[in-house]
């Protein structure tokens, strides 16, 4: 697969964590945590999350560590005018002065240029000093003012349950969805969508977004990064994990439908149409948009004055997909009665995709189709023709999804959101 060249700079921070996890409500240091924090990166060792923190400057990596090597550790990632991390390390019996071990690491990092403040045990009635370090005064002022306040990022809504994830050793990633936009690179997926339509998505789709690394695969120049992917939200029902919580699994078969050269695709096996369509239009009327359902059901027919509904019932869809294979996408819908049509021909059913199973199934041309065996094929002239060419090919053999919910295979990373919960996997080279 080709190099994935965004996201790695995010989960690089969970290269080398081991399977286990670190411990959550019982971690003091999330307490002097800013609650405007974006992410959360909590290890039971400072050093390995030095070696993995995803800073611009990696400035924390330079910094001798002595004693402090093997103690607890939170980075949290803050935006100010860029994404900033701070640390936060505890370390040393209640102490009014730093320790020794904390005095090296505060000497260690005014040389490098980084500011730093010791908070004594005492102060917060906690078990160990803490210091925090970082590189901008303001993230460290903010730090100080939220404990003066007695504020953190536990007491942020949503975070409470994201903590609830974590186990005692180990490193978790924890992501403020709202906050993706900070993370991402402008260009990420920029191909296949549009960057306010994906940043909408994201934060919609829960609060915050838990990872945990469960293995790493070595595998020709790189290695596949195995995680699991733990949505929290919280209102269930306005938010679009709902949307999938609610779905029952399916057989995909788009495995054997995805062109050598496909680059990204999106997966949606359909178990119950009626079952899909239910739970779909109960976040619809969570978030408003059940009316422009309703309308555009009631002015988009077919010949026969089917709206989207009934016709996919009659063609009985059974699989709906987007792919883009070189700069061409194209909309694959399986179907148990696919209609009759040789050829390729102009499309009567353009947007009946999108208006039934959401807008990431729309096509900026879907004007022409044709059906391919028990497939429907839907886009451009060109497109189509040129799909209906490459399918009889070489397919893509890497596809290896089974009973799913959804699925997305974007460049060098996918995701299959299964019955048993959310699995994501990326593949970054050395």
């Amino acid at each position: 697969m080709r190099r994935l060249q965004v996201f790695c700079s995010l989960l690089a921070v969970l290269l080398l964590a081991s399977c286990s996890r670190p411990e959550a409500e019982s971690n003091p240091l999330l307490d002097y945590i800013p609650s405007d924090a974006s992410a959360l990166l909590c290890s039971d060792r400072l050093d390995v999350a030095l070696e993995t923190v995803f800073e611009p400057d990696h400035i924390f990596r330079e910094l001798t560590l002595g004693k402090l090597a093997d103690e607890p550790a939170v980075l949290s990632f803050h935006y100010s005018g860029t994404l900033v991390p701070m640390l936060a390390v505890a370390a040393g019996r209640p102490s009014e002065t730093p320790p020794q071990a904390i005095a090296k690491l505060v000497s260690d990092a005014e040389s490098l240029g980084l500011q730093t403040i010791y908070i004594p045990a005492e102060r917060r009635s906690s078990r160990k000093n803490v210091l925090l370090v970082c590189e901008s005064e303001t993230v460290l002022s903010s730090a100080v003012r939220h404990l003066d306040e007695q504020a953190s990022i536990t007491e942020v809504p949503g975070v409470s349950e994201a903590l609830m994830q974590l186990e005692p050793k180990g490193q978790t990633l924890i992501l403020r969805n709202d906050a993706a936009s900070r993370f991402l690179p402008q260009d990420f997926m920029s191909r296949y969508m549009k960057r306010d339509v994906l940043m909408k998505y994201i934060k919609n789709f829960s609060d915050w977004t838990v990872l945990h690394l469960d293995q790493v695969k070595v595998a020709g120049k790189g290695q596949y990064m195995d995680f699991t992917l733990i949505p929290v939200q919280g209102s269930a029902v306005n938010r679009y994990y709902s949307v999938l919580e609610g779905l029952q699994p399916a057989q995909s078969h788009l495995g054997a439908m995805l062109p050598y050269g496909t680059t990204y695709a999106l997966d949606l096996p359909v178990a119950s149409l009626q079952q899909t369509l239910d739970v779909r239009k109960l976040y619809l009327d969570a978030t408003g948009g059940l009316n422009k359902f309703n309308t555009e059901s009631r002015t988009h027919r077919t010949a026969e004055g089917w709206d989207p509904a009934r016709w996919a019932e009659e063609v009985g869809v059974q699989e709906v997909a987007k792919i883009w294979c070189r700069s061409e996408e194209v909309l694959l819908l399986r179907c148990a009665n696919p209609p009759a049509q040789k050829g390729v021909g102009e499309c009567p059913w353009a947007g009946f995709a999108s208006i039934l199973f959401g807008p990431a199934f729309s096509l900026k041309d879907e004007s022409w189709c044709a059906v391919s065996g028990d497939w429907i094929v839907i886009g451009a002239q060109k497109a189509v023709k040129h799909y209906l060419q490459r399918s009889v090919r070489t397919a893509r053999k890497d596809w290896n999804i089974k009973m799913t919910k959804a699925a997305v295979l974007a460049d060098d990373l996918l995701i299959d959101c299964r019955d048993t919960g959310i699995k994501l996997e990326v593949y970054k080279t050395y």
